[in-house]
């Protein structure tokens, strides 16, 4: 039976899982580049920066066919940190990653660009730290080094 494979990175909250036909996909973490903010933008938390590449070949990757999910765990206080004026129990994270373009960075949202949904944590020896996952679907990874942050 085909199974998924999980590449957790408990202590920033996030998990790439890729089905049975991406088993040859290898994750590095490497080490997180904490930008300012883009225009109005500006990231409330970094969460992870990694490079995805070929096990076989050691290539890096940018194509993944039907995709791969990654799923971010959130806390209250990054809902807050959006609009702490706003209720946190209708609120979507608003995740998503920093893409090089020209020299520059821009912030990529995930809502806009890919297939997301957030679900609850319903494992209650997660819940006093984690409220929610955010779970993004990507087949294409535009720059194999790009950050992760709400």
């Amino acid at each position: 039976m085909d199974e998924n494979r999980i590449v957790p990175f408990p202590d920033e909250g996030v998990e790439f899982i890729f089905p049975a036909n991406l088993s040859d996909v290898g994750v590095i973490k490497r080490k997180l580049v904490k930008h300012k903010g883009v225009g109005s933008f500006k990231p409330k938390r970094h969460i992870v920066r990694v490079l995805l590449y070929s096990i076989e070949n050691q290539e890096e990757l940018t194509m993944f066919g039907a995709g791969f999910e990654i799923k971010v765990k959130f806390t209250t206080a990054d809902l807050r940190a959006q609009d702490p004026d706003d209720d946190v129990a209708l609120r979507m994270i608003d995740l998503g990653y920093y893409e090089e373009k020209k020299g520059d960075y821009i912030w990529v949202s995930c809502r806009d660009h890919h297939e997301y949904t957030q679900e609850p944590i319903k494992d209650p020896r997660l819940q006093g730290q984690w409220v929610g996952y955010a779970i993004v679907k990507i087949k294409e990874w535009p720059d194999p080094e790009m950050g992760w942050g709400p």
